[in-house]
């Protein structure tokens, strides 16, 4: 079910710029540049001790956080030998063999599970711009 429930503070600033290089009777040739930047935080959710997920996505809604954020566990890179995650007192208690993906064990449990998931940023790419040139000759463009 889809409500409203909350707020959030949105934030940015974009800038345009055009300028005509060339421009004749015959010919213009016309040059346009923007950039936009934009931060948003989820303020308030109404229920400070409830996160909301979006379903069939692992993106996160939460209080102090971007809209669009992604609960994850962390990737490390792919295991080029034999590594174990081991607990606190030293037990083994997962091998990962060559090939596999590491993760990072965040509460050094020695299990990956939902307890290691950190929240990323991402859903929404904060800048965005464009460049563009046009050329006219006559009444070709």
């Amino acid at each position: 079910m889809t409500a409203n429930m909350g707020s959030i503070r949105n934030s940015g600033i974009e800038l345009d710029l055009s300028a005509d290089i060339i421009r004749n009777k015959d010919i213009t040739w016309s040059f346009n540049a923007n950039f936009s930047y934009n931060k948003n935080k989820v303020l308030d959710l109404g229920d400070p001790t409830k996160d909301y997920y979006n379903t069939g996505f692992v993106s996160i809604v939460k209080e102090g956080e971007a809209l669009g954020s992604y609960q994850l566990i962390k990737a490390l890179g792919v295991a080029q030998e034999k590594t174990e995650y081991k607990n606190a007192e030293g037990k083994v208690t997962k091998v990962v063999q060559p090939g596999d993906m590491l993760y990072e064990d965040i509460n050094g449990d020695g299990l990956i599970n939902s307890a290691d998931a950190q929240i990323f940023s991402g859903g929404i790419a904060p800048i965005y711009g464009g460049l563009v040139q046009q050329l006219t000759i006559k009444d070709l463009t």
